[in-house]
């Protein structure tokens, strides 16, 4: 959304209005998502409560991948609106669910940024921290821009599908993990309600 909130304030753009409308569309649907998604899983949730908040998160995804294979690209920022509100929809979904499920390792979800000043100002101060989890979301981040570009030269609808894929693996490794003898030991997931 930082991305949205920059573009938002340039109104040089080509048909700035028309984009504007896709920003305000998305802003409002993270804010739902978010809301949605923090209303089902409160702090310390049940395993079962972020199930839910990435299947409902992925089906939104799936609805975008069905969108994008359905309307033509060349439709406009307009008619796409529907699509942009799931794919933010998504995105809030599974940025509140790595939010409920670890907030000690200073990752952010939604940018880059907030991740690299996390990291650098730990090593400054000298503290204790998970570098090799931070590290790896901002490769990991970097990795996904690339396989959605490539999959999208091949076929846009492609991009849309490529989020589908770590939601996925992502709720199967809650579900284990809830089906584990050991998850009732394992903070900070253990709380049940």
């Amino acid at each position: 959304m930082t991305g949205n909130m920059v573009l938002a304030g340039l109104t040089e753009r080509p048909d700035y209005p028309t984009m504007l409308v896709g920003i305000v569309v998305a802003i409002v649907a993270v804010a739902v998502g978010l809301y949605f998604s923090f209303a089902v899983a409160p702090p310390r949730p049940a395993v079962h409560r972020l199930v839910i908040i990435l299947t409902t998160g992925t089906i939104a995804q799936i609805a975008v991948l069905l969108g994008w294979m359905l309307i033509p690209v060349a439709a406009g920022v307009v008619r796409h609106s529907p699509l942009i509100a799931l794919s933010a929809f998504a995105m809030a979904t599974q940025t509140a669910a790595s939010k409920r499920i670890e907030v000690r390792s200073g990752v952010s979800t939604t940018y880059v940024t907030g991740t690299i000043t996390s990291l650098v100002a730990d090593f400054a101060d000298a503290k204790p921290q998970d570098s090799f989890t931070r590290i790896g979301v901002i490769g990991a981040l970097v990795a996904g821009a690339l396989c959605g570009s490539l999959l999208i030269s091949v076929a846009p609808a492609l991009g849309a599908a490529l989020p589908i894929l770590p939601a996925t693996g992502g709720i199967a490794l809650l579900v284990v993990r809830r089906r584990s003898p050991q998850a009732d030991t394992q903070a900070p997931l253990q709380t049940r309600r």
